[in-house]
């Protein structure tokens, strides 16, 4: 996860510097060489400078990107994945244009494939998309829909996938519309 590393590193500097821009005072703290910070108050700076980090440091987690969850508009092209938050289960658009959840094992053993979408073959440059509709589609390259999770007509919903069970879940504020769990002819359980 290299990727959340560099966006939380430029996620901190970003509200650093907005905390700076809104707050002079702020620019104190940050700023080892000010006249503000006396012999006697280095420590209450350094307990000062460590806790702003460890705000800056909550702030930049908490404003991430989950990466369980496709928002309306994201696309999962092929080999491209979501995790549980637990980073248990992955679903992957595979290039064989599968939709798949899979189990992750203890070290040395194959993922186990937990639910899929049984379109393997159906295509070329497939790709899973979470329309804006609140419909999760799987489309080939030439854009025919080959799967639907037939929850159209729900602007705003999400796909998200659970922790502890891998279950597909595709919610709005109101609730769950549909469920991986709920609709196994329409995401094949693997048995």
């Amino acid at each position: 996860m290299p990727q959340f590393a560099g966006v939380m590193l430029l996620s901190i500097y970003v509200i650093k510097d907005i905390i700076t821009y809104i707050c002079p005072a702020v620019v104190a703290i940050f700023n080892k060489n000010s006249q503000r910070i006396h012999s006697k108050s280095v420590v209450d700076f350094r307990m000062r400078k460590a806790a702003l980090s460890v705000l800056l440091l909550s702030l930049a987690v908490s404003a991430q990107a989950k990466t369980n969850l496709l928002k309306p508009g994201d696309r999962l092209n092929a080999e491209q994945s979501i995790y549980s938050e637990d980073g248990k289960f992955e679903m992957r658009m595979q290039g064989d244009c599968n939709l798949v959840i899979y189990e992750n094992q203890p070290q040395n053993q194959p993922q186990r494939a937990v639910a899929y979408s049984n379109t393997q073959g159906m295509g070329t440059g497939c790709y899973a998309i979470m329309q804006t509709d609140g419909n999760l589609v799987v489309y080939t390259g030439e854009r025919v829909a080959i799967w639907y999770s037939n929850t159209q007509n729900h602007p705003g919903a999400s796909a998200v996938l659970l922790n502890g069970t891998g279950v597909l879940q595709i919610e709005t504020a109101f609730g769950i519309l549909w469920s991986s769990y709920k609709f196994p002819q329409q995401f094949y359980p693997v048995r």
